[in-house]
């Protein structure tokens, strides 16, 4: 029971990246038993697949829109310092580069709204998938699954709300 528990720590700082030594260190267990559970258990994988992820995908992307956005807006004071000064010359090559930034922008959020499109799991898909989990709860747990019909429940009209 205990490796349970040291297994189940080590998998969550497999998760958010930790290196086998660090987490071999926190836990208490050789480096090897970690690489061990790492492959017996897909923890690779696994940490792939979320960081590939569409909410990864989506908050990198809003993470780079909004430094282009920044950045947009501090060479949009260094246009009107040029156009201050009456260098056209200056102020002509920094619109250039503003368009260039439009442009870049415009094509993130487009791939944005892809993303969204792409990646939005039909309604009925999701379903499925829970009501296929909460069988698996109700046949290892019953108790457990009886304790959390109420969160089924408002879980699925939450869901279908977003809809």
């Amino acid at each position: 029971m205990a490796k349970d528990k040291e297994r189940a720590t080590a998998k969550q700082l497999f998760m958010k990246g930790e290196t086998n030594k660090r987490i071999a260190e926190i836990v208490g267990v050789q480096e090897k038993t970690i690489s061990n559970w790492s492959s017996k258990y897909g923890w690779k994988q696994q940490r792939e697949a979320k960081l590939s992820s569409h909410k990864s995908q989506v908050e990198n992307l809003r993470k780079l829109l909004g430094t282009l956005t920044s950045e947009r807006l501090e060479l949009q004071n260094e246009i009107e310092r040029a156009k201050q000064s009456n260098d056209l010359e200056l102020e002509g090559d920094l619109r250039k580069k503003a368009n260039g930034m439009a442009n870049e922008v415009a094509h993130y959020n487009k791939t944005l709204e892809q993303l969204d499109r792409e990646n939005k799991i039909p309604l009925v898909v999701y379903i499925e998938v829970m009501d296929e989990i909460f069988h698996d709860l109700q046949r290892a747990h019953p108790k457990l699954y009886t304790k959390t019909i109420d969160f089924q429940e408002n879980h699925l009209t939450k869901v279908s709300k977003k809809y």
